[in-house]
């Protein structure tokens, strides 16, 4: 089991997975060799695009075809899965940190709601109704636990509807809101676009891992 485990090619799993661009810096010279370049700067974290690829903006849904694709200087005709890159696009849309590209043939919606599987990591318990950091990537919102719909016992695997709390290395579901969207997909369909963390407002401290229903 260990050497089937060890052999899997993770890697060419991510680039078959939706194209999803997190955009972490807008690059901006303005010197006189690059007086109008705009550039958008991250790290794929799943799947592949090609110059040419027409591309959505969330959350504005503003619509464009990716210029240039570029790498240490280099022009690349396609970058994939955890490559850091800059994209460039044809036309002048808003973009900003904190914003997803996504190839506009596969759409993602974004989330205010989410019912997520949590792993608890924090000695004071998660109870209904309490406010932590959800960190999606490199983007966060303020949110809120709604309700606690269920827990897993771990030892016999059996979930339990009567919850009222998740105390340290717990396994439960819940409902939460966030303030503003979440580009994230169901974690079953892409892992690494649907894991997050909980993150204590005050301490900030990691007190919970996440992952999208």
């Amino acid at each position: 089991m260990l050497e089937e485990l060890e052999n899997i090619d993770i890697e060419s799993m991510n680039v078959k997975l939706p194209a999803r661009f997190p955009v972490q810096f807008v690059v901006r010279p303005k010197t006189e060799e690059f007086h109008d370049y705009r550039g958008y700067a991250g790290k794929i974290s799943s799947g592949t695009f090609k110059t040419g690829d027409e591309i959505t903006v969330l959350p504005t849904g503003q619509t464009s075809k990716i210029a240039t694709i570029e790498k240490f200087g280099q022009k690349l005709q396609s970058a994939g899965a955890k490559e850091s890159v800059v994209i460039t696009l044809e036309t002048d849309v808003d973009v900003s940190r904190g914003n997803m590209l996504v190839k506009t043939t596969s759409q993602l919606q974004p989330l205010k709601e989410i019912k997520a599987r949590i792993c608890w990591m924090d000695s004071q318990a998660l109870t209904s109704g309490k406010n932590y950091i959800l960190q999606h990537g490199i983007n966060d919102s303020k949110s809120k636990i709604v309700s606690l719909n269920s827990k897993i016992d771990v030892v016999n695997q059996e979930t339990s509807t009567e919850v009222s709390e998740l105390k340290l290395n717990e396994i439960g579901e819940v409902t939460l809101k966030t303030a503003k969207p979440i580009f994230a997909d169901k974690y079953e369909y892409n892992p690494s676009n649907g894991a997050f963390i909980l993150v204590d407002e005050f301490s900030h401290s990691t007190v919970g891992v996440g992952f999208v229903l």
